[in-house]
Order: structure tokens, then sequence, then C-alpha cells
């Protein structure tokens, strides 16, 4: 699990920049902040952790996963902690390559002992079918009930 100071110098790197002062001014933040960021073993808050996932181009909920991680106490909690980040890094990386795969040509697709010869199937929403499916199986609120 990455920690406040890896995601820093993570920053650091990715912008160029010299200093943890104007990784600082760069986020809008009191260089104060950036030391007990790096001394005192502050996290970030949730806000400065989707704003922070943002600028290094990783999934939010990683970030804020770890710094929950990075705050907990018990042994239990960062266990709990650590399987959330790595099952949404799993997620992203499954949702990331089905929207990585080509849209299938209509020709490509042909299917044997179909009644009308003249009807062409095919996937097309592929990915967001995909994407669908995995909202769906780890947040159930997202499937739509047909009422009875």
């Amino acid at each position: 699990m990455k920690t406040t100071a890896n995601f820093l110098d993570d920053l650091r790197a990715k912008l160029d920049l010299p200093s943890d002062g104007r990784l600082a001014a760069y986020l809008g933040i009191h260089r104060q902040y950036m030391s007990k960021y790096r001394t005192l073993g502050h996290t970030f808050d949730d806000t400065m952790s989707m704003k922070i996932a943002d600028i290094l181009g990783i999934e939010q909920t990683y970030v804020v996963a770890c710094m929950h991680h990075q705050r907990a106490k018990q042994p239990a909690e960062k266990k709990l902690w650590e399987r959330m980040a790595m099952q949404m890094t799993g997620i992203a990386a499954t949702v990331l390559v089905a929207l990585a795969l080509p849209a299938q040509d209509a020709n490509a697709v042909t299917f044997t002992n179909v009644q009308d010869t003249n009807t062409l199937y095919y996937v097309k929403l592929l990915p967001v079918t995909l994407l669908l499916y995995f909202i769906g199986l780890h947040k159930k609120r997202f499937i739509p009930r047909i009422p009875n």
C-alpha cells in the first residue's frame, strides 16, 4: 500500500517539481501541510485524495483506500482497506481492458443455424456492457429493478 509520502514523491516526479514547497503551491495548500504529510504521518483527506488521483491519472478510490489504510489503527481495519484498494484496482484494470478491446466488425461475426440469413448479429457495445456488468456486481444499487 502506498503512503502519503509515496504519493507526494509520485506527484513531484510527474509534475517535475524541484521541492515540496512548489508542490504545495501547485496543490493550493500551505507548506506546513507538506511538512505534516512528510514527517508527522498525516494523510490526505478524501477530497485531496481525489485531486491527487486525478493529477496522477489513477483511480480515486485507490488513493482514498490507501489513506484510510494508513490512518487505520487495528490490523483487521488495515486488512479491510487493503482488500478494498486491491479490488478497486482490479475492477479498474478489468474495465480498462474491456474498453481497450477493438469493436468487432459486423461482418466478422456470423451465426450458424439462424432462420433469417439476411440478418447480421454483432456486439457493438461490448465495453459498455462489461462496464455496467462490473458496476452492477460491486454496487448492487445500480442494477435496475423491474417492479412486479
